[in-house]
């Protein structure tokens, strides 16, 4: 499911069992390619480049799911595994929805990933009830689950870009 739709949480019942919700918007094709809609060149400490990026789910509403496809290209063989940040920031800097998970839904353990390998990996993220209308940015992280140490990002040319990327703009209605 993690591949044809948008993990919002997951809670874990003992190590081998955990439930998973989704939203069940319609997803862009599990494969890529094709894909991605709109691309970005990103690359996080020169391991992952976000190839690019689908959203779903438009027009978006406050207490409704924000549903963003990321297509990441392996560059690198990873030496660990990372955990992908996704926030939805508003127009103060401050994060008003997040969703922290290994790539995939928590099955994609960027450990195994190979250089050449493209992955798509949803996520979801519920806008609070209250949230107000106006412009919102999408936030996206790589960082190690075990000391919270984040890959550095450069753009498509290379220049650095801190640890963090703004990569997608929207508006709540």
């Amino acid at each position: 499911m993690a591949r044809h739709y948008f993990p919002v949480d997951q809670h874990e019942i003992t190590p081998l069992v955990r439930v998973v919700r989704y939203s069940t918007a319609d997803p862009p094709p599990p494969v890529a390619p094709p894909g991605p809609g709109t691309q970005t060149g990103a690359t996080f400490g020169g391991t992952f480049t976000l190839a690019g990026y689908d959203l779903a789910g438009a027009p978006y509403r406050a207490g409704e799911a924000v549903n963003v496809s990321l297509v990441w290209r392996v560059e690198s063989a990873p030496d660990t595994d990372y955990t992908v940040g996704v926030f939805v920031v508003g127009p103060d800097g401050i994060p008003r929805a997040e969703r922290h998970s290994e790539p995939l839904g928590g099955f994609g353990q960027t450990y195994f990933w190979e250089p050449g390998q493209v992955w798509r990996d949803n996520h979801a993220l519920y806008l609070p009830a209250d949230l107000p209308p106006g412009p919102y940015t999408l936030r996206l992280i790589v960082y190690t689950w075990y000391d919270g140490q984040r890959l550095p990002v450069t753009d498509a040319a290379g220049d650095a870009l801190g640890d963090m990327l703004d990569f997608a703009s929207f508006t709540v209605e």
